[in-house]
């Protein structure tokens, strides 16, 4: 069970994404279904800007688990060299808490949250092959976050 979005619009998409039979070929925009013609990329920005509607949600990223952005909508920080940035220290980010909880045997890290002065960045796991990060003004408090995160992940993950 995913992100429940607003929008029953957003919800036939996340619907037709879960039966996708993975014939996909990767294009500029995302990825793209061939039988059903199906755009990934679309699905996974419309999930970001339910995500983003949130009132401590400033922006949120979808990113590889190599750095690559696969889907935005980051007011912050400006410029697309900025993004990749942000989205390639995320994954590095990420790798480091790896090695430190596997050293510790304390498994897999699930979610990652840096403080800021103006507000937090949270990282999570959407899956196997993706990472999810919000970037939350200062009203954020992680215990009415942490539930939308993972609904959000979950469906990011269930796209992919």
């Amino acid at each position: 069970m995913g992100f429940i979005p607003k929008s029953s619009k957003l919800r036939i998409k996340v619907d037709l994404i879960n039966m996708l039979s993975g014939d996909e070929i990767s294009i500029q925009e995302g990825y793209y279904n061939q039988k059903r013609g199906f755009s990934t990329a679309r699905a996974l920005n419309d999930i970001l800007k339910e995500l983003s509607d949130l009132y401590w949600v400033v922006s949120a990223a979808v990113i590889r688990r190599d750095g690559i952005l696969m889907a935005s909508n980051m007011t912050r920080p400006a410029g697309s060299d900025s993004k990749n940035a942000c989205a390639l220290i995320s994954a590095t980010i990420v790798g480091a808490a790896k090695n430190i909880t596997t050293k510790c045997r304390m498994g897999f890290p699930k979610l990652i949250i840096i403080q800021a002065k103006e507000g937090d960045i949270i990282i999570s796991e959407a899956g196997s092959k993706a990472l999810l990060v919000c970037l939350t003004n200062e009203r954020y408090h992680p215990t009415l976050m942490s539930p939308e995160i993972n609904r959000a992940a979950q469906s990011v993950a269930a796209i992919l």
